[in-house]
């Protein structure tokens, strides 16, 4: 964008220099144009304009390239922000062990307590390992 409204500035600069000015309105309308197809910026365009009819004052071109500069620093800083938070969210599930391996191995583990690893259950003690037959706990075998 910075290179854009750069270039876009100095072709205004060189119509100036061969006395062939455009209006200040009418170079907004250019950059206005030359982004029209990419929709991000509507919302600013829309409330640039608002901005203007309420106050009976129209943007200045050097206002409205301030204002596509923040725009896409605003988005920079966001994009930014983003990508640190989803490499914290990595780090995080790596670190925590709830990554993929991890959870299979917790299933795996599960599934080998609930079969109880081949042994049978006592239904006297509820423990595993004997059946009542051979349990000692409450005096059944």
């Amino acid at each position: 964008m910075h290179t854009h409204l750069t270039k876009m500035t100095e072709l205004c600069d060189c119509l100036v220099e061969i006395d062939t000015p455009i209006m200040d309105a009418s170079f907004n309308s250019y950059i206005q144009t030359s982004l029209s197809l990419t929709p991000r910026y509507q919302p600013l365009f829309t409330a640039l304009s608002t901005t203007a009819c309420e106050t009976r004052k129209p943007i200045t071109s050097t206002s409205l390239i301030w204002h596509l500069n923040e725009e896409v620093n605003n988005m920079l800083i966001k994009a930014n922000i983003n990508r640190a938070n989803a490499a914290m969210v990595a780090m995080h599930t790596k670190g925590s062990g709830s990554g993929s391996r991890e959870s299979g191995r917790k299933e795996k583990d599960k599934e080998k307590s609930k079969a109880g690893n081949g042994r049978k259950q006592c239904t006297n003690c509820k423990r595993m390992g004997h059946v009542k037959e051979t349990c000692f706990a409450k005096g059944g075998g």
